[in-house]
């Protein structure tokens, strides 16, 4: 059904400053970033998929928005998917006006996904820092988009680049979170800037992360505005101040706001707010300050869950009815196989069958390297474990075509990270020379905790990659959940029988 909104007009384009070229650092981060992603409330998105279904949003779109604000995961998540359905005349679009424009058939597909589908987290393991831009995030968007109606711009542009503004802080607090926890706790402690700290680490800053992205999704020229970097000025009182509220100011200030509600995390931001506000309230009137602070607690205060029009528990109740698993039942101790297609599934969960019914890790693991991983689109890869004796990794277990001498030689190159990666829970995933010599991406990272210690290395197939939807990042969690429940069961006389070990 056709979108209800009149044909958009050419307008001139707001020039962000040119990306340029990156280091190759920067470009493992951004790619790494991309398939990590952000979180998505569970619940929020049930309850909108409901309040969609029995159309209550119908003729009052406002409370989609209301409810999908709650969450800058899910919007950063529809955001992604709202691209498809812009006018492809248009130079680009805001997500909040297009969303207002949909019909129930465009929102039921818009929002048909589950939580995992784009991100591997989940947002109900936020860790302290994680949930801090959480909060800071919302507070900056509402802020944002109050005073953008102020000084009458236009309220949604003002709300999605203040959201813009901070995704690249919060993708780099989720796919990087000790990172990330170290640059926070420098800034507490020490003063450091933050964004500096982080642009040490990464060699690119949270700034230009939101940018990029911003760019990739199409964003309007309002919002590039509001992501244009503004020098930091005075704020004299007694000037005619809503005329240098640009979008990109009010932005900023609504930033500068929001780490004001978190003195102990941000000590120097609440002198700084008390400055930019008593400069501003001669223009803008008190009203508008105290219902920034009132807003900033109801987003504190608020249960992140959709509005509840009295039938949301019946429509959960009968969507987990009919949606009960038929035919296999997926193994729980690989929990990501549930997010691969239907053939990885039924190949991953026969080596886990295999496992269970001969008590045999050798027979499993052959399996595993013959059946199972080719079905995934990972076309090599090696196994390192730790030695006993002095510590060391050694290439213990490889599939594909390079033999585990390369893979030796492979790993003492420091360049390849694989020495590093031993105490990385968390995948990493980058473009780079394979161990056969030739471009691919990799994926590396270390065992989960009760497996030997060790590092899992793994290169994709161009043809995955080419695939809608397909996480490399998803590929490394389930093969590495396969080995580990094999390795477990591996008897010590069991590897010299191995001709593939």
């Amino acid at each position: 059904m056709a979108v209800r909104r009149s044909s958009t007009p050419k307008v001139r384009k707001i020039s962000l400053p040119t990306p340029g070229k990156v280091s190759r650092r920067a470009q493992e981060t951004l790619k790494h970033l991309s398939n990590g992603w952000l979180p998505v409330e569970a619940d929020l998105l049930v309850g909108i998929q409901a309040n969609i279904a029995n159309e209550h949003y119908a003729d009052q779109p406002e409370l989609l928005i209301d409810d999908l604000k709650k969450d800058p995961g899910l919007f950063f998540t529809v955001s992604k998917k709202l691209k498809s359905f812009a006018s492809p005349e248009a130079t680009g679009f805001d997500p909040i006006s297009l969303l207002a424009e949909l019909e129930k058939e465009q929102l039921e597909t818009l929002f048909h996904f589950d939580p995992g589908t784009y991100s591997l987290h989940r947002a109900n393991d936020a860790s302290p820092s994680q949930e801090l831009l959480h909060e800071l995030t919302r507070i900056g968007g509402v802020s944002a988009e109050t005073l953008a109606e102020e000084v009458q711009h236009p309220s949604s542009s003002a709300y999605s680049g203040a959201l813009f503004r901070q995704l690249g802080l919060s993708l780099l607090a989720w796919n990087y979170p000790k990172l990330f926890a170290q640059a926070l706790s420098l800034h507490k402690t020490q003063g450091k800037p933050l964004e500096k700290t982080l642009r040490e680490y990464f060699e690119i800053t949270p700034h230009q992360i939101g940018t990029r992205f911003a760019r990739e999704l199409e964003m309007s020229r309002e919002i590039k505005q509001s992501l244009l970097l503004q020098p930091d000025r005075p704020l004299e009182p007694g000037e005619d101040i809503r005329k240098q509220l640009h979008l990109n100011v009010i932005c900023q200030l609504s930033e500068l706001f929001a780490r004001a509600q978190e003195p102990q995390f941000f000590p120097e931001a609440e002198d700084l707010w008390v400055a930019k506000e008593s400069a501003l309230i001669p223009s803008l009137g008190k009203e508008v300050f105290q219902t920034l602070h009132e807003k900033a607690e109801e987003v504190t205060d608020e249960e992140v869950q959709a509005t509840d029009f009295g039938d949301l528990s019946e429509y959960v109740a009968r969507e987990q009815d009919r949606v009960q698993p038929e035919g296999m039942l997926l193994p729980e101790s690989n929990p990501h196989l549930s997010q691969c297609p239907e053939e990885v599934q039924r190949a991953i969960t026969a080596v886990h069958r295999e496992l269970e019914r001969t008590q045999s890790a050798l027979d499993a693991i052959r399996l595993l390297l013959e059946k199972g991983i080719p079905e995934t689109g990972a076309v090599r890869g090696c196994l390192y474990l730790q030695r006993k004796q002095d510590y060391s990794l050694q290439a213990a277990l490889r599939f594909g075509s390079a033999s585990l001498p390369k893979y030796q030689k492979f790993l003492l190159d420091g360049r390849n990270g694989i020495i590093d990666a031993v105490h990385a829970r968390a995948p990493f995933v980058h473009d780079g020379t394979g161990v056969t010599g030739n471009h691919c991406t990799q994926v590396r990272g270390g065992l989960s905790e009760g497996a030997p210690p060790g590092v899992l290395y793994i290169e994709i197939s161009a043809k995955a990659l080419k695939e809608p939807n397909y996480n490399p990042i998803i590929t490394f969690h389930v093969i590495r959940a396969a080995l580990q429940e094999c390795l477990k069961q591996l008897e010590e006389g069991d590897r010299s029988r191995m001709s593939f070990y």
